[in-house]
């Protein structure tokens, strides 16, 4: 890992970290094994203060077809530029709009899936 990937990885943890809080999530448990729960944007703070590029566990799950595009009637979850039905500033650009799963290697599929997406918002 990088400077920057390590850069990177704490700012997107302490941006999804304020955003679950503010949602109303009780307990944060970190991809880190040493790293008790946070509770409160305090501990966050000081988490991500702390945290080094080793400590992180990182894993890579392609949750496929979650929110799968999809007229609404057919049991679809997004239309066809990624909104959820019913939204218009929410778009969801990751393997859960695939309309399936795809038996194979998806990265191709879902970095396809993305740019057309972005390109369209």
């Amino acid at each position: 890992m990088t400077a920057e990937d390590h850069r990177a990885l704490r700012t997107a943890f302490h941006h999804t970290a304020q955003l679950l809080l503010a949602a109303g999530a009780v307990e944060l448990l970190p991809p880190v094994a040493a790293a008790p729960p946070l509770h409160d944007t305090a501990e966050v703070e000081a988490f991500c203060a702390g945290v080094e590029p080793g400590d992180w566990q990182l894993v890579s799950v392609h949750s496929m077809a979650s929110c799968r595009m999809g007229l609404a009637e057919r049991g679809g979850v997004c239309d066809e530029l990624g909104r959820p039905h019913g939204y218009h500033n929410l778009h969801v650009s990751d393997a859960s709009v695939l309309p399936g799963v795809t038996g194979i290697s998806p990265q191709g599929t879902i970095m396809a899936f993305a740019h057309e997406i972005a390109c369209r918002a």
